[in-house]
């Protein structure tokens, strides 16, 4: 079967799964809540699935929907056909690409073998996009990413599934000869007076960098915005200033580093979209990225699963 079969379409698992649990639930209401749609979405869903078959599964009454004879008939198959057509239907909708929308420091410094690996495993072409992590849950919540790597806030809706992966810790970078190079850690008050070099902070990252400093009562001045980290580097070395960067960032033999205890860490999630049924190569492309996260440890510390909760 193919997806120019017009019944492939009725294949779908999420309609499948719809009218299953309609048929199960016996009411329009209690199923809706179960698959955490609204009901006139899950009506919807029924006249789709309809108007493809061509077939009254149901019948509307003044209180009630009702099962057609026919309906429970294609009750029957319709719970074997659900996980069947599952993984060729999700095959079928994205075989073009799988893609990833993730930070431009995480692709270069933390998923490069990650990457690798996937791509002399696969013939699955790999579509990475770049951005912030508000741009990156948009992208899964709206379909147009397989998957995500974000730091959680609010724009995180109930339409996906998070797996923590860990927590960022940062450092500061500075030149061999910069007063700090003295310290074994670096405190919020010794950047006091100091010329920042910062990325295009995500608006969750600049709310921790703003009130690190304000809870010690720092002034600091921000010199610049680099969207990729070597330019931050050469920043760095031309301005005689430091740069505060994620813990897994590399250290030229140009710069030195010291690490910021106080500093809060970032936690970061791995985001799917709920209704998508992950067939074999997504779920070992999420596997990589796992334990690419895993293998950069001590540069990443890995979350508890119950580390779900929004940063303040």
């Amino acid at each position: 079967m193919s997806s120019n079969d017009p019944y492939f379409k009725a294949f779908d698992p999420v309609l499948l799964d719809s009218f299953c649990q309609l048929v199960e639930q016996n009411n329009l209401t209690r199923a809706a809540e179960t698959l955490e749609v609204t009901q006139p979405a899950l009506s919807k869903r029924m006249r789709k699935l309809q108007e493809i078959l061509k077939l009254p599964l149901i019948e509307t009454f003044p209180s009630r929907i009702g099962v057609t004879p026919v309906g429970h008939a294609f009750y029957q198959q319709a719970k074997i056909l659900k996980d069947y057509y599952r993984e060729q239907w999700d095959t079928l909708r994205s075989q073009t690409h799988l893609s990833l929308s993730v930070e431009h420091e995480l692709l270069a410094y933390v998923l490069d073998e990650a990457i690798q690996k996937f791509a002399f495993s696969t013939t699955r072409l790999l579509r990475l996009k770049t951005g912030v992590s508000r741009d990156n849950i948009r992208d899964v919540s709206s379909g147009e990413s397989a998957l995500a790597i974000v730091i959680p806030d609010d724009s995180i809706g109930t339409e996906v599934l998070a797996t923590p992966l860990a927590a960022v810790r940062f450092k500061a970078i500075f030149s061999p000869d910069h007063r700090l190079a003295a310290r074994t850690t670096v405190e919020a008050l010794d950047f006091n007076g100091e010329t920042l070099i910062v990325p295009p902070i995500q608006e969750i990252s600049r709310r921790r960098l703003e009130q690190f400093f304000a809870d010690a009562g720092i002034s600091f001045q921000v010199a610049g915005e680099s969207v990729l980290y070597p330019v931050s580097l050469q920043l760095v070395a031309a301005l005689h200033s430091i740069a505060i960067v994620p813990e897994y960032c590399p250290v030229p033999p140009m710069l030195t580093s010291r690490p910021i205890p106080s500093y809060p860490s970032l936690p970061y999630l791995l985001i799917e979209h709920k209704v998508r049924h992950p067939n074999r190569e997504l779920q070992y492309f999420k596997q990589l990225i796992i334990q690419a996260f895993a293998g950069a440890a001590p540069r990443v510390h890995r979350l508890p699963s119950s580390a779900m909760a929004s940063p303040s």
